[in-house]
């Protein structure tokens, strides 16, 4: 969407172009090297920084598939080149699509720090549901487990005595039935 509202902008510019100064500040501004727009048929380039020597890899999102979008988010997550690379997204408007030339270390450096954020907050939610799950079944089996052992210890230490006859609870259980 940026990329192609940098082409709108590019594009209304003036017969003579706009100003080459302008121009770098408007790639910059989109983090892009280059960008091309189609439109009616005709593919334009809208604006070029310093023409880059050969794209590492052309990532196609006009039409999207979850198992291709997995692999192209890895490949570049993973990657260690810093060759360009072209993305192709879908255009606005009378726009058949845009596309991009863009270096991928700003995109990966990102995304893992995005990665170290889902990390920790997964970590989190893990160490959270693990408390809890360990306070269920101390709660629901250990502690009443414990008890049933305790009082069975105590009937074979002196059976005569009626006190230490185990009062079952209500659960219709395993732990009930052995009550």
């Amino acid at each position: 969407s940026t990329a192609q509202v940098a082409g709108l902008v590019l594009e209304a510019a003036p017969e003579g172009g706009i100003n080459p100064a302008f121009e770098q500040k408007l790639l910059a501004g989109v983090g892009a090297q280059a960008i091309a727009v189609k439109v009616g048929g005709a593919r334009h380039l809208v604006a070029l920084a310093d023409t880059p020597a050969e794209v590492a890899e052309t990532i196609d999102l006009r039409e999207p598939d979850w198992p291709t979008l997995i692999v192209d988010a890895f490949r570049t997550l993973l990657g260690t080149g810093d060759e360009p690379v072209r993305v192709i997204g879908p255009g606005m408007g009378a726009a058949a699509f845009v596309e991009m030339i863009i270096d991928p270390r700003p995109l990966r450096s990102a995304m893992l720090d995005f990665s170290r954020r889902i990390l920790v907050v997964s970590l989190i939610i893990s160490a959270i549901t693990g408390g809890l799950v360990y306070l269920a079944l101390h709660w629901l089996i250990v502690r009443p487990v414990r008890r049933l052992s305790a009082n069975v210890a105590a009937f074979a230490a002196a059976p005569e005595d009626a006190s230490r006859i185990i009062v079952p609870s209500e659960r219709t259980d395993e732990i009930g039935i052995a009550e």
